[in-house]
């Protein structure tokens, strides 16, 4: 291996660690308390291509658009996440799902279905380990 191989793992390293201190120090600043940890799935259809990023993502804002009115008639705080996309293995054939970090521990996986509305949702609450 090369010094400039070498250098550019090291450089590489260090980004991804930069990276991770950086999600957890959003995380920490905006989720201080408790948190969901949210996987939205496409089911299988004919009618949607789970592949194809932008019909992805109109449909992820369709849901934001439904998700703000159900929490404002709930009288429950306004939706913030961070979250990435990510596309599945080739059994799945690159279909699309979402990883989200959310404030949603309020709403129920059933209710979260409901408004999602494609296909699975997966959640789970976690309580936060900053120390103050």
């Amino acid at each position: 291996m090369n010094q400039s191989t070498e250098q550019y793992e090291k450089n590489i390293k260090v980004s991804i660690n930069r990276a991770r201190k950086q999600i957890r120090r959003l995380l920490e600043c905006n989720f201080p308390d408790q948190y969901s940890f949210m996987t939205l799935t496409f089911s299988t259809s004919n009618e949607i291509d789970t592949t194809d990023i932008d019909c992805c993502n109109d449909m992820f804002r369709k849901f934001k658009k439904r998700l703000d009115y159900h929490l404002e008639k709930m009288i429950l705080p306004k939706f913030k996440y961070i979250g990435v996309i990510e596309f599945q293995d080739e059994s799945r054939e690159g279909a699309i799902h979402y990883h989200i970090v959310c404030n949603l521990t309020a709403v129920s996986t059933k209710k979260l279905e409901e408004l999602w509305s494609y296909g699975w949702v997966h959640k789970t609450n976690i309580t936060s380990d900053v120390v103050n």
